[in-house]
């Protein structure tokens, strides 16, 4: 844990008679035990709500994939080589998607996939990508 911070805030009366019991049957005192349960408590809700967007942006994106896929293979045939720039047009045509967060995100989702390679040979600062494309089955 880092600094400490004092904080005002109103909550529900019940649940935060709930949240002190708790604490108490737990700790035996609600000195010191109280902030660093509500620390551990906020910690636990970020980290499952953060993990919840991301598999819902992800699940966005891989419903993307198909189509974007399909677009680069209209431009670059397996093996080829695409820059990233185009990649990042491709992207914004199929997904419409502007930010340049969102379009790497969708980059980088082909290449965790294999469908697309980093060609550091080409490019040593990663923006040319060879087409691996489909894998036969």
């Amino acid at each position: 844990m880092g600094k400490k911070r004092g904080v005002f805030v109103w909550v529900d009366e019940e649940v935060w008679a709930s949240f002190k019991q708790f604490v108490l049957a737990k700790y035996g005192k609600l000195h010191a035990a109280l902030g660093s349960e509500l620390s551990e408590a906020i910690r636990r809700y970020l980290e499952e709500a953060e993990s919840k967007h991301t598999k819902n942006c992800s699940g966005k994106i891989q419903s993307e994939v198909d189509a974007i896929k399909a677009e680069i293979l209209r431009h670059v045939k397996p093996g080829g080589l695409v820059p990233k720039r185009m990649l990042e047009n491709i992207v914004r045509r199929v997904s419409r998607v502007v930010s340049k967060r969102s379009v790497d995100d969708r980059i980088e989702a082909l290449v965790a996939e294999g469908f697309l390679q980093r060609d550091w040979i080409t490019s040593p600062r990663g923006n040319v990508f060879k087409v691996v494309g489909y894998e036969k089955e």
